[in-house]
């Protein structure tokens, strides 16, 4: 597969290499969502009360709470099919890349279900009496979450490129 996408390949591979590449740019849309807002409601937190943000920015952080656990629904849902389709264009060296990360590709799932409930407290009432630090370190846990699975793709595809 060295070829310019998608010259040179038979048209079911370049079928099913549109098609991956459709659906996995639908899951960094979401994703790019959810990395930069976990980041930001982290930040607000943070800073939000101690050095006073504009007033445009608390909205927006607000809304952001708000859907930031439908939207990691939505990026896990979405990736999915990049995923599947992984596992068929590059079979064996997925499956060698997967074996020999065992223990990090599987932390994967506890990681994103920990996310899940990171940002379910963060939307919550829970956290109203509490400080920003308090809120900040939620908020940098979630994103940890979200970047721990980027970085767990990311060494995977890397040792897929070399195994």
């Amino acid at each position: 597969m060295d070829a310019l996408f998608p010259f040179g390949f038979p048209a079911r591979t370049a079928g099913y290499l549109a098609l991956y590449v459709s659906v996995l740019a639908l899951h960094v849309v979401f994703m790019s969502y959810v990395l930069a807002g976990t980041g930001y409601l982290a930040w607000v937190a943070l800073r939000g009360d101690r050095h006073g943000l504009p007033a445009g920015m608390r909205p927006a952080a607000r809304v952001l709470r708000d859907w930031m656990p439908f939207a990691l629904g939505a990026t896990i849902t979405t990736g999915v099919a990049p995923l599947l389709f992984v596992q068929v264009l590059y079979e064996h060296v997925f499956y060698t890349a997967n074996l020999l990360l065992l223990h990090g590709w599987m932390a994967i799932v506890p990681v994103l279900v920990a996310g899940f409930y990171l940002l379910y407290l963060l939307k919550g009432r829970a956290l109203e009496g509490r400080s920003g630090a308090v809120r900040a370190a939620i908020g940098a846990a979630a994103w940890g979450c979200v970047a721990f699975t980027g970085w767990s793709w990311a060494e995977n595809h890397l040792l897929s490129l070399h195994a």
